[in-house]
């Protein structure tokens, strides 16, 4: 198996859990966690993407970068909602 599909998997894994898990207590959070989680799942998914758009796009990092930038923002936008 490739690195690029080991990391793939371990950042679903990770990626996925995250989600569950603000999903599930979300009545239970405060203001200001509220407001940090959207960041660090932004930042877990920009920089797990960033790993796989990085290897399977080497020839152009600064396209796999701001590829990257912007699926993490997504993603904490997405887990605001």
């Amino acid at each position: 198996m490739s690195n690029w599909i080991i990391a793939a998997i371990f950042y679903t894994f990770i990626i996925g859990w995250s989600f569950g898990f603000i999903y599930r207590f979300r009545s239970t959070i405060t203001g200001t966690i509220a407001m940090i989680l959207p960041m660090v799942c932004g930042m877990i998914f920009g920089f797990g993407s960033r790993t796989i758009i990085g290897i399977a796009f080497s020839s152009n990092l600064s396209l796999s970068l701001l590829t990257s930038v912007l699926i993490g923002i997504l993603a904490g936008g997405i887990i605001t909602l």
